[in-house]
């Protein structure tokens, strides 16, 4: 892919460079925006969020941002263009894409390119880390790691792990307009023409000033902030029903897409809720409940019924990538025995092993197993994790031998714990 000015594409910041005297359609943007991406290593899905969410795009973009100390006498940045680099981030030293050292100029005020490129170089350091952290997290965890640290200091990296209450939707609004205008990007994925993905000029971008965020975060002391959880430059939350403009192929797929990880976990959630408030004995050990006959343990079978009822049931699949049918020539997948769900080396379809590093969420899977001969005819217990105390202390729903209500018994292991509790989170299909 050719575009004008590849010859000073990755130009330093100290180099001459031509100002543009109009400002540039979404599309130039956009498509420097992935020859950055592709020179950096970084998905170029990821780098057009960032700057939609920053900026929508909005090359000549300025507004005022609170001192990086985060305090009253900090002084105040204004943060520029479309990668909205901050005046506190001029005279930083970066890498370009071939390893060299440059520093980011007065230019990234009036160039849009230079402020392109200096944005992408200091997201790939965020990136970077965000992979050493996490080595075990998905692409979009590590997206959003590396989101919330571009977006409000090295610090405060982890700040999209703060959920809102029965979702795995970050609670504040900037993260949450990445994690939308991020999952977009990827529905782009594989298209080959950029003009397809026009409608990015109305994807959800941190506009709105004056607007206090959802939540304040503690932050971490290793590095230098740009901003508390408390900062007014924020956006107001992001309305999550509002429909994007949709491609031919997107309108295609999407009946598939139609529900997000999010929306799905949330299902889990309430279902799970729904049956615990109302000590629901369906699941109850002395009761048959379909296939499961009375005097059986039914919490895995309690754990089916509530994922299927939220639209993803599970399914355990074999070496050869096939389910695993619920009786010999059945063509009726069985569901995962507790046991199962706690053993990370079982495929489960579109449930995956939540990595040692990561936290529990409302949504999860948690299971661990039990010694053979410790309970008649059980070979683990599971359940579903419907909330997170800030002290980290899970809250989990199970079907108990006499009925559904609440469980304590999913709390994230140590070493010394005598139960190794593993949770998995839907990946979607």
């Amino acid at each position: 892919m050719s575009f004008d000015g590849d010859s000073e594409l990755f130009a330093t910041a100290t180099e001459e460079r031509e100002a543009d005297d109009i400002q540039p359609a979404p599309l130039q943007v956009r498509q420097r925006l992935t020859a950055l991406a592709d020179a950096y290593g970084l998905p170029s899905e990821f780098v057009r969020a960032v700057a939609q969410t920053e900026s929508g795009l909005d090359t000549e973009k300025t507004q005022t941002k609170p001192g990086t100390r985060g305090d009253a006498f900090a002084p105040d940045n204004k943060a520029y263009g479309v990668m909205q680099v901050r005046d506190d981030q001029i005279g930083r030293t970066v890498r370009g894409p071939d390893g060299s050292s440059f520093q980011i100029g007065d230019d990234i005020k009036s160039d849009w390119k230079a402020n392109a490129q200096a944005g992408v170089a200091l997201l790939a350091q965020h990136y970077q880390l965000a992979g050493l952290e996490s080595p075990f997290g998905s692409e979009q965890e590590r997206a959003q790691q590396a989101y919330s640290g571009y977006s409000g200091g090295a610090p405060f990296r982890d700040r999209y792990l703060q959920t809102l209450p029965y979702s795995d939707l970050p609670a504040h609004p900037d993260d949450r307009a990445f994690l939308q205008n991020f999952r977009q990007a990827r529905a782009y994925r594989g298209q080959q023409d950029p003009s397809a993905a026009e409608s990015w000029s109305d994807l959800p971008s941190r506009e709105s000033e004056g607007h206090v965020p959802a939540q304040t975060l503690e932050s971490r002391p290793d590095a230098d902030r740009f901003s508390n959880g408390n900062d007014n430059g924020r956006a107001d939350e992001i309305a999550q029903s509002s429909e994007q403009p949709a491609t031919p192929q997107q309108v295609q797929s999407q009946g598939s897409r139609a529900q997000t990880n999010a929306d799905v976990q949330g299902k889990i959630v309430a279902a799970a809720q729904k049956y615990s408030d109302a000590g629901s004995a369906a699941w109850a050990l002395d009761t048959k409940k379909d296939e499961f006959p009375a005097g059986s343990n039914k919490c895995n079978k309690f754990v089916g019924d509530v994922l299927t009822e939220a639209g993803t049931k599970p399914v355990v699949l074999a070496k050869d990538g096939k389910p695993i049918p619920i009786a010999p020539g059945s063509n009726t997948p069985r569901p995962p025995t507790a046991a199962e769900w706690a053993d990370a080396g079982v495929t489960i379809q579109n449930w995956r092993v939540v990595g040692p590093n990561e936290k529990p969420q409302p949504g999860d899977v948690a299971a661990y197993k039990i010694e053979q001969g410790q309970f008649a005819g059980a070979t683990g217990h599971s359940g579903v994790v419907t909330s997170v105390d800030p002290n980290g202390h899970v809250n989990g729903t199970a079907a108990h031998f006499d009925k559904v209500g609440p469980d304590d018994k999913f709390q994230p292991s140590t070493p010394d714990s005598a139960r190794k509790v593993v949770y998995r989170r839907y990946t979607g299909p």
